[in-house]
């Protein structure tokens, strides 16, 4: 019996202890689904990049005729660019982000402008 109260009692801890982490998933703010987001666009340039050094050292090695390297070179560059384009506006809604927020808590100190 004793021991079917302890367990009940740890259970019930257990439940307390990662309530908040369950709500905190579950409402995953906008802020971190953006960084979510913005670390696979990082994680994509990075992996272009990578191709694009590849591509080069394949080249040196002659395992590409120039043909072949040009157009794939084509390919991963215009693939790089899109996806700095998209850093680039993720950035910059992330500025106005930030100044709303800067703005927000000026307002609430008491209207304190720099």
């Amino acid at each position: 019996m004793a021991a079917f109260i302890s367990l009940l009692l740890a259970a019930g801890a257990l439940f307390v202890i990662l309530r908040p982490l369950r709500q905190a998933s579950r409402e995953a703010s906008p802020a971190a689904e953006a960084r979510g987001t913005g670390q696979s666009l990082l994680d994509r340039r990075e992996t272009l990049y990578r191709s694009m050094r590849d591509l080069e050292y394949d080249r040196k090695l002659g395992n590409l005729v120039d043909e072949d390297y040009t157009a794939m070179l084509a390919d991963y560059e215009a693939k790089a660019i899109e996806v700095l384009k998209e850093i680039d506006e993720r950035l910059k809604g992330a500025d106005e982000e930030l100044e709303r927020e800067i703005a927000a808590k000026r307002q609430a100190m008491g209207g304190a402008t720099p």
